[in-house]
């Protein structure tokens, strides 16, 4: 366990990484409505609070260059450093992607199937489940927790390809469309890599507590 020294310093990293998690919940939310709702606002919007993001990603910085100016952390606690600035790297890289998604699915003009709607829909899902979960398993060092959100990735792949398969088919009948709904296909591979920073995150917390790199055994071998 952490000496007294840092201890304080470790809770105000979690604390940050989780106020990052909670903007990129939001961020979610704005890359949704956007599927269904082209509004510049909604782009807007977005963008401001990727600066956030980006602004809680180099506070985090500066909290790590801090402890490592008072103390030397423990190994254990040296590796949750360490997962803590990987995963707000991963945080800012899918607000990055939120934002992008945003601003591509805001300026559509075609309306998406009831079919490809769905399955983007469902993407958002597990992309909400798979940050709230690896994050949650970060801060309590839940492994458990972590190879539940990490399997999720598959869920996440599965409609990436559901997504791809029905704009195919849209194009087929709609060649018309096929420049609009190629911003659908990108909306849906940001969703998918959004789900694979949150694996990225799940899988820092098996280093974390038992310092050995994941391997998909771990998937396999467990309930």
């Amino acid at each position: 366990m952490a000496s007294g020294i840092y201890t304080a310093q470790l809770d105000e990293m979690t604390i940050t990484i989780l106020q990052m998690g909670e903007l990129i919940a939001q961020a979610l939310d704005f890359s949704e409505n956007a599927l269904e709702h082209h509004e510049e606002e909604l782009r807007q919007q977005a963008k401001l609070l990727d600066k956030k993001i980006n602004a809680l990603n180099d506070e985090l910085e500066g909290q790590v260059v801090k402890m490592f100016t008072h103390a030397a952390p423990f190994a254990s606690d040296l590796r949750f450093v360490i997962a803590i600035l990987k995963t707000s790297g991963s945080l800012e890289r899918a607000g990055d992607l939120a934002k992008s998604t945003t601003k591509h699915m805001a300026r559509l003009q075609v309306p998406c199937s009831a079919t490809v709607l769905d399955a983007l829909h469902e993407l958002v899902r597990v992309n909400r489940e798979m940050l709230k979960d690896a994050l949650e398993a970060l801060r309590t060092r839940d492994t458990v927790l972590a190879i539940a959100a990490w399997k999720r990735d598959d869920v996440a792949d599965d409609a990436c390809a559901r997504v791809f398969d029905a704009v195919r088919e849209e194009m087929v009948s709609n060649p018309a469309a096929a420049g609009q709904l190629a911003d659908v296909l990108f909306a849906a591979k940001n969703f998918e890599r959004i789900a694979d920073y949150c694996a990225d995150i799940a899988k820092m917390v098996i280093y974390v507590v038992t310092g050995t790199r994941p391997h998909k055994d771990m998937l396999k071998n467990s309930a």
